[in-house]
């Protein structure tokens, strides 16, 4: 587990072994250190540092030592994600004006932008098969999950909520887990938890086909994390799937 603590007064990154609870500090530089993402091999991770000026992106072995810089700008690079082969780190940037999101290879070179529509997009995130981006845009005042085909560019808006943060795929890519501060107007049953569905399955499918949106599992309602299907970025609305 790799994680974000301020408990010294400044952000530092830690690593925990999650059997035995052992933790040891990875990245403590001057400045900040934030937004560690685990390569798939588990053999470094890419994080956030500004030691050296603007937040920058940096590799670092897990354990520790000095960090490589994969970044160069006088913007703000962070929230690095791998793909699922290693090769490639997508990341925010608003390097360009306003935040998007770019990719680069773990070899360097000229960072390659992304995203396009609209003119606020964070948080991403790669399928396992790597041919979809999941992100946060803004559309108007409302923070929505977003996908984007990466093989054809198609761009689709998933949900219709207000406040939604931190998309992630299911390791099997058929769903996308998010949180959001809203109750939403439409909910499908949660048969993970085995709860009653908010609203009767029947008007719950109307809803979201209406929408063109997937079903939606509230799996944490006292935190607000929810699950919706991937596949509706393929016009598979208005369906329970089950992950």
């Amino acid at each position: 587990l790799a994680y974000v603590s301020f408990e010294s007064q400044k952000a530092v990154v830690w690593v925990q072994d999650l059997q035995s609870g052992r933790r040891s500090m990875l990245a403590n530089f001057p400045g900040s250190n934030s937004a560690p993402a685990w390569a798939p091999n588990g053999s470094q991770l890419a994080v956030t540092l500004s030691r050296d000026g603007p937040a920058q992106l940096y590799l670092i072995g897990r354990e520790g030592g000095n960090p490589r810089r994969l970044t160069a700008s006088q913007a703000i690079d962070t929230e690095p994600v791998f793909t699922s082969d290693g090769r490639t780190v997508y990341f925010v940037s608003d390097r360009g004006g306003g935040p998007q999101i770019y990719k680069v290879g773990l070899d360097g070179g000229a960072p390659e932008r992304v995203t396009f529509q609209g003119n606020y997009n964070i948080s991403p995130t790669i399928s396992p098969d790597g041919k979809t981006l999941a992100y946060i845009t803004r559309q108007g005042g409302a923070f929505r999950v977003t996908v984007q085909d990466l093989v054809n560019g198609t761009v689709r808006t998933l949900s219709d909520t207000q406040h939604d943060e931190s998309p992630s795929f299911s390791p099997n890519g058929r769903l996308l887990v998010y949180a959001s501060r809203d109750q939403g107007a439409r909910c499908a049953d949660d048969h993970h938890a085995g709860r009653a569905p908010a609203y009767p399955p029947a008007q719950q499918r109307a809803g979201h086909a209406r929408a063109g949106l997937g079903a939606v599992w509230p799996l944490m309602p006292c935190c607000g994390y929810r699950a919706l299907p991937a596949a509706a970025s393929a016009g598979l609305s208005g369906e329970l799937v089950d992950a």
